[in-house]
């Protein structure tokens, strides 16, 4: 599915990228994220995902 397609209608800060992306994969964790995979930053109990961007 396109990038484009995952946010439309969602509240975004667009960092680096490109809209029209193939994304095969999404991840909470920054170890796990593979190309082609959408890193998402959630603020946890341990750390913020904010910090690995």
């Amino acid at each position: 599915m396109e990038l484009i397609r995952i946010l439309t209608g969602l509240d975004y800060e667009l960092v680096k990228g490109d809209l029209y992306q193939e994304i095969s994969g999404i991840s909470y964790d920054s170890r796990k994220v593979i190309p082609r995979s959408l890193f998402i930053c959630i603020k946890g109990f341990k750390t913020d995902g904010h910090l690995y961007i």
